[in-house]
């Protein structure tokens, strides 16, 4: 997915923990892998990859 408002990596992770959930393919409980290119806008820079839970632990946020 490619998104223009997206400025931090964390909006990055928070974008695709939300149309994961949203396009119905996975459960609460799944892990997703979201890769990303820093500096965002940039074609050619994919250089990023995470693997992140989509039901996010209350409390915690960050690697």
């Amino acid at each position: 997915m490619h998104s223009k408002e997206i400025v931090t990596y964390e909006d990055t992770v928070d974008y695709a923990r939300q149309m994961a959930s949203k396009s119905g393919l996975s459960s609460p409980q799944d892990n997703i892998v979201v890769v990303a290119g820093i500096p965002f806008g940039r074609p050619g820079t994919t250089n990023n990859l995470r693997v992140v839970q989509l039901k996010e632990e209350v409390g915690r946020r960050g690697p």
